[in-house]
């Protein structure tokens, strides 16, 4: 089976309690077409603001159904805990199964100012996934923390819940719920999509 790695993150920040979504940038030229966003099934054609932290919604905007886990990274702000996540009546919580080089730890990573982006800095393959998920755009990109009033962090802490068997319907959306998400929180996406291009194992 052929596949493609697909990217998507969204900010949790506040306006009351918001978040905006961020696309992340694809690999080798493909447009990988992960989206993360609030009641939504495509993606939204410019971010938009989020007012609840107890749930979103992530999707494939592509053609093709997504294979494999789906892989939620939240990057929880200045080192607060990690939130549990749920979807129908499973629950999760970081850890898994070593995939696409990720190693499968359920322990934060920290991400830092000497970091690079969050993906490599988990070690995901390939390393250049998502180059726009780094610290700095993190906290000062217009997207950002203090694009949003909120002071820059110090730290984040990358926590990443394999999803087994779930994945993402073509052109379409599911509903993840979170319970303890931390305001000024970064949640990113990554997964595999069924094409003509071979999805990177990492190995």
């Amino acid at each position: 089976m052929y596949r493609k790695l697909i990217f998507a993150s969204i900010f949790l920040a506040v306006l009351g309690l918001t978040a905006v979504p961020v696309f992340a940038d694809g690999v080798g030229g493909v447009d990988f077409n992960l989206f993360v966003c609030q009641s939504c099934t495509t993606p939204p054609s410019a971010p938009t603001l989020i007012t609840d932290l107890s749930a979103f919604n992530v999707g494939d905007g592509g053609n093709h159904a997504t294979s494999g886990p789906l892989l939620i990274i939240v990057g929880t702000y200045n080192g607060a805990p990690a939130p549990t996540l749920s979807f129908g009546a499973n629950t999760y919580t970081p850890g898994g199964t070593a995939i696409y080089g990720w190693n499968g730890s359920s322990t934060a990573v920290t991400f830092n100012a000497s970091s690079g982006n969050a993906y490599a800095t988990l070690g995901f393959s390939p390393a250049g996934a998502g180059p726009s998920e780094t610290f700095s755009n993190w906290n000062s990109s217009p997207e950002g923390l203090t694009g949003h009033g909120i002071p820059a962090a110090t730290s984040f802490s990358l926590f990443v819940y394999e999803l087994n068997g779930v994945t993402l319907p073509a052109m379409g959306a599911i509903t993840l719920d979170m319970t303890g998400g931390t305001v000024g929180s970064f949640v990113i996406g990554y997964a595999c999509e069924t094409s003509s291009n071979p999805c990177e194992s990492g190995k």
